[in-house]
């Protein structure tokens, strides 16, 4: 939310009715739930709501909307009761979002990831938004990370000094998140696209058809278990004072700057 309204100098932002998008004080404001948001409002900043998949209703609110920071949206809405946004409707918003040139925001917290068998959601309602929000699956389930994806040539570049964070860029995060990452490549995610009884078929096998690739998962968090004990002690030999050398780490840099 900051930096599309840094980026696009407007307060307004587009939601839609039963959208869930977190309880922290800028993203309960877009989040449709009263009782979550209400004892927080503030002031200066409007939300639009839209009814999901209505397409005349989504026209009506743009034709009624001047200046736009944003519309933001869940593919599937999770807490709204696991309801899928159609292509059509995706579709569309897209399009009003680039006419009036403001991005077009993809919460794929819950749907990112492989989760719905390509490794954003979005892939599937052929749209490609403009900002995309990861995390929960990001972090392999074993780390807290998220991340902010932003279109390159939407960035904008001071971005980076205005918006920073106490936990950001944190090595053992951002070390599992590239694991994570490397795990969840096109060849793990082709059968999930193929065969959507996969899951089902898997859990009716033998516990020897499930082993290597727990031995797999097993493996990747031991390696990266011990790149983060080795960074550790780099860290704590490098600070020691002027003449301490400090070794570059391997995740000197988190997998997106945001």
């Amino acid at each position: 939310m900051k930096h599309a309204i840094l980026e696009t100098g407007s307060r307004t932002f587009i939601a839609l009715e039963k959208g869930f998008h977190g309880k922290t004080l800028g993203a309960v404001q877009l989040t449709s739930n009263q009782d979550y948001r209400e004892p927080f409002l503030i002031d200066g900043l409007t939300v639009h709501r839209v009814r999901a998949n209505d397409i005349a209703h989504l026209e009506q609110t743009f034709a009624r909307t001047g200046s736009l920071a944003g519309l933001m949206f869940e593919p599937i809405q999770g807490e709204g009761g696991v309801r899928e946004i159609t292509a059509e409707f995706a579709q569309r918003a897209a399009a009003l979002c680039s006419a009036r040139g403001a991005p077009l925001i993809a919460d794929e917290i819950q749907t990112g990831m492989g989760r719905t068998g390509t490794f954003l959601a979005c892939e599937a309602l052929g749209v490609t938004p403009d900002y995309v929000l990861l995390s929960k699956a990001l972090g392999g389930g074993l780390a807290k990370i998220s991340a902010t994806l932003i279109r390159r040539e939407r960035h904008v570049d001071k971005f980076d000094v205005l918006h920073t964070s106490t936990y950001a860029e944190d090595d053992y995060s951002s070390g599992v998140a590239l694991k994570t990452l490397e795990l969840l490549d096109e060849a793990a995610l082709a059968p999930e696209r193929d065969d959507p009884d996969r899951h089902q078929e898997a859990r009716d096998r033998e516990h020897d058809v499930h082993e290597p690739h727990q031995r797999r998962i097993d493996r990747a968090w031991k390696e990266t278990r011990e790149q983060a004990q080795h960074h550790a002690r780099d860290e704590r030999q490098g600070v020691a004072g002027q003449y301490g050398h400090r070794t570059p780490s391997p995740w000197s840099r988190p997998p997106w700057n945001h």
